[in-house]
């Protein structure tokens, strides 16, 4: 049973997409350093219409760093149903590439803004690309990953760093 229902329109959200980035075999975490805020945190941004959520974490962390990434399979437990002609007598330890965690913020307006975490991968020697888009005020930076936590400007993205690492490092 639902202890609580909310129920927003269209014009009152925003669905944004991120990913953790991680470049395993190096064990370092891509950060950006937003100038405009002297803040360093996860790349994220906006859906556009159309787009599906995993194509956006990918364009987005793309756009914002300079650096290509995929969407990493991963073991961790999800929600989400495996499709019943493809359901195993038992599912532990089947890989996917669900979100890891999903955020919300709720704007002074009361506009809310879903953002869905998915677990990266990229490559820390890879020379970053120019093609960024323009108007970006970032400075892609990679980090160790006890690094990554510390440094990281915000609690909730800290949070996100310890479980990404969790994720790959088990």
């Amino acid at each position: 049973m639902y202890t609580n229902r909310l129920l927003t329109f269209s014009d009152q959200f925003v669905i944004s997409c991120g990913t953790i980035s991680i470049d395993v075999c190096r064990q370092k975490v891509l950060l950006i350093y937003y100038r405009d805020q002297n803040v360093l945190i996860l790349p994220k941004g906006r859906k556009n219409r159309g787009e599906n959520l995993e194509s956006t974490a990918i364009r987005e962390t793309t756009e914002e760093t300079g650096y290509s990434c995929h969407l990493m399979s991963h073991s961790a437990p999800v929600k989400a149903p495996v499709p019943e002609n493809n359901a195993p007598e038992h599912d532990a330890g089947r890989l996917h590439t669900e979100p890891i965690a999903v955020q919300q913020w709720v704007y002074s307006d009361g506009v809310r803004k879903f953002i869905f975490w998915y677990l990266g991968a990229a490559d820390s020697t890879e020379s970053p690309s120019t093609l960024a888009e323009d108007g970006e005020k970032f400075d892609a930076q990679w980090y160790s990953f006890e690094e990554a936590v510390q440094r990281a400007s915000f609690e909730e993205d800290r949070k996100l760093i310890e479980k990404a690492i969790h994720i790959v490092s088990s």
